[in-house]
């Protein structure tokens, strides 16, 4: 059923990891492999809520109930520092919208990555390549390294700035790997029998990641 809340959602959220895989590799291929990191771990987060919402029919009106109260308090604690960048006109259509809000029950907090985790059944991901993939998001020190020009000791002489290889194999092996679960998740939820070719394709990232 095309109308059904839960196909709609899965759905959507395929087509946009579609997108971000593609982005994951433009943006290494360029040699911005912090920000392809960062992007690998919005497709992983995604997958989360992707693989959350197939084991829990009710997932989606949670996750939007969870959106709506995030949005709510965000235009609250937001308008009031909008006054002086805004004109008028958009000021008193926000504050219309504002006034129009009505309390949303909390459902899921979509800021809460971990338990979305832990719903989905994917926490061990959580706890590996997801902090992993963290570090760049949260501009851990181990992100920096690239940005630094050393002398043999080790000792900061300077600072850099241009395109990367650094850790490429992580990020797309990460991504890729990612992807395999969104394509074992949708297809067979959408009665795609594709179990021959993504045990093909498994077989061969494991290659990869091995070579």
């Amino acid at each position: 059923d095309a109308n059904d809340p839960q196909r709609r959602f899965v759905n959507a959220l395929y087509h946009r990891s579609l997108s971000l895989f593609e982005s994951v590799y433009v943006i290494a291929e360029k040699g911005f492999m912090a920000e392809s990191r960062i992007l690998s771990r919005s497709l992983l987060e995604l997958t989360f809520v992707l693989v959350a919402a197939l084991k829990d029919k009710t997932f989606p009106e949670k996750y939007a109930s969870g959106i709506a109260a995030s949005e709510t308090k965000l235009l609250n604690q937001s308008l009031p520092h909008l006054t002086q960048y805004l004109p008028q006109e958009k000021l008193e259509k926000l504050k219309k919208q504002q006034r129009g809000l009505q309390p949303a029950s909390k459902g899921i907090n979509p800021n809460k990555v971990e338990p979305i985790s832990i719903l989905a059944g994917l926490h061990d991901r959580y706890d590996t390549a997801y902090r992993a993939l963290c570090r760049s998001t949260h501009v851990g020190p181990h992100d920096l390294d690239q940005y630094l020009v050393l002398d043999q000791q080790r000792r900061i002489t300077g600072f850099q700035y241009g395109p990367s290889s650094d850790h490429f194999e992580m990020s797309m092996f990460i991504s890729a790997d990612t992807m395999m679960l969104i394509l074992r998740s949708v297809c067979p939820y959408n009665n795609i029998d594709a179990i021959q070719e993504w045990m093909q394709l498994a077989g061969e990232l494991t290659k990869l990641g091995k070579a």
